[in-house]
């Protein structure tokens, strides 16, 4: 298995978790690859040193690198090379999210005339954005439920229509659930800037400003 870590607010928001994590990935033989866009390497050894992180391989990006595609897609493009099985990622956006695995949650839809029983993959819980001067924020948290597709299947296709469609803005119109939305990710590697895309097409003011920044 090959993991990446990024440093800046991953491994700096708990050092000792990362550094007992790497040192365990290590010593069963898996790979810890880390996936920075800081800038100086020399300043990134001595952090990564200095919080007692060990790692197989650490990725800096080059100027011409990132001309034209952006910090995350960098990021992206550089697991999909290194066959990255799990990435440790910070997205400030992201109050929790959950693996929908045992948890009760599913939407009812019909297949070719049958009542079947959709289970998404995740669910992303946003925060709340857009604080007033009172504190008060004037935007609820948002819950938004993802599904990572692979191949294109006339089910898959039914359980999204009927998830995004229908789903979506009855319980939105309830209003007793909070606000929900739904998206499908196609390339799970570049999850965040999917995301933050769909915020600034839902007209949520946190993803306008930040789909292409760092």
């Amino acid at each position: 298995m090959n993991v990446g870590l990024d440093i800046d607010d991953t491994i700096t928001r708990c050092p000792p978790l990362f550094s007992l994590l790497s040192h365990a990935l290590i010593a069963a033989g898996h790979k810890v690859t880390i996936i920075t866009l800081r800038s100086d390497r020399t300043s990134a050894e001595a952090d990564l040193d200095a919080y007692g992180i060990a790692y197989s391989e650490l990725i800096l990006p080059e100027d011409h690198e990132l001309r034209g595609r952006g910090f995350f897609r960098w990021k992206a493009e550089v697991c999909r090379r290194l066959r990255v099985d799990v990435l440790f990622e910070d997205m400030p956006e992201v109050e929790s999210y959950v693996k929908n695995h045992n948890l009760g949650f599913f939407i009812p839809y019909t297949h070719e005339g049958a009542a079947r029983s959709y289970i998404p993959d995740f669910i992303v819980r946003l925060r709340a954005d857009g604080a007033a001067s009172d504190g008060v924020p004037t935007r609820d948290a948002l819950n938004l439920i993802i599904e990572v597709s692979g191949e294109p299947k006339p089910e898959k296709a039914a359980k999204v229509e009927t998830a995004r469609s229908l789903w979506v803005p009855a319980v939105n119109n309830d209003g007793r659930f909070g606000r929900w939305s739904f998206l499908e990710i196609s390339d799970p590697w570049d999850a965040k800037n999917t995301i933050r895309a769909h915020l600034a097409a839902e007209g949520d003011g946190r993803g306008a400003d930040q789909v292409t920044s760092a």
